[in-house]
Order: C-alpha cells, then structure tokens, then sequence
C-alpha cells in the first residue's frame, strides 16, 4: 500500500509521517523533497512492494508547485500518476489547517514568503484533491491536526473510503 501525505508547507505532513510510522501504521517513510529529479525512481523500487510505504510529498506536489511557479515539471508524466494511484492500493491525505502559514513562517521555513503564494499553493492543492475525488477512485482523507487525531488517519488507511 502507498500512503501519500500531501499538503501546504506549515499544514503537519512530517508530523503526521512520523507519528504514522511510530503507531505502525506504515513500514516504510520515504521523503519526496520539492524539486526531486527522477521520481520515477522512487516509484519503480516501489511498484511490488508488500510493505505500506508512506510518502512524505510525492508527485502532487510536483503538480500543485509547478502550477504555482510554471518551472518544467519533474520526470514523471500524467499518465505515470495515474498508473501509480491506480494499481497500488493507494490512500491520500491532504494536511490543512487555517494556520499553516504563519506555523511554517514560526518554523523558520523559508521557501513561501507571504500569504497570497501559500494561499494560492493551498488552493492548488485543494483543486487537485477535488480532480482526484471525481476523477478517480484513490480513497482520500483531509487531515487538520487541529482537529484530527492520528487514529482517524490510522481509520482511514485501514479502511480507505472517501
């Protein structure tokens, strides 16, 4: 199973990520940073895989941030996503919460400088979530750590649903 944790930089995916691997409810944590080349890479070593490997980022973050910036995208092309959320018994959480701005600018992160690039990348990710939502069949869970607990995400990669 592949677990993607996705969402605005500041909205708790490397939290969620580790206390997912803490509570067992993943075996493997890879971190896809911004920018990584050769995504396919990661995905190729993955696509037998019997373990539940979690994605901190992954390849939606690709398409949210180059909708964003307009920069070349990474290596992995549309049809390459949608083959992996189709034949990888995939979950997708989408991290938000109303204070991931000002929670990534308290961490000192440095990559969105002011509030209308997050908005704008958050409201990326939001229309993507919906385009997955209706256009395929990957479960998918919004997660706001200010509200949430862990064991609902721990629920929701059990079960799946949408």
């Amino acid at each position: 199973m592949l677990i993607f944790v996705e969402g605005p930089d500041g909205s708790g995916k490397t939290t969620l990520c580790k206390e997912l691997i803490k509570a067992g409810a993943a075996d493997v944590l890879i971190t896809v940073p911004r920018g990584t080349k050769n995504q396919n890479d990661f995905y190729g070593l993955i696509k037998h895989s019997d373990h539940r490997i979690i994605f901190d980022r992954c390849f939606i973050s690709d398409v949210v941030y180059r909708l964003w910036d307009n920069c070349k995208p990474d290596d992995m092309t549309l049809e390459d996503m949608l083959y992996v959320l189709h034949h990888n018994n995939c979950r997708m959480i989408f991290c938000d919460t109303d204070t991931a701005f000002d929670d990534a600018q308290s961490r000192g992160e440095s990559f969105i400088t002011n509030r209308k690039n997050h908005d704008i990348i958050s409201n990326n990710y939001k229309t993507l979530q919906m385009m997955l939502r209706k256009f395929t069949k990957v479960p998918i869970m919004v997660y706001d750590r200010k509200f949430s607990d862990v064991s609902d995400v721990i629920k929701f990669i059990e079960k799946g649903g949408n």
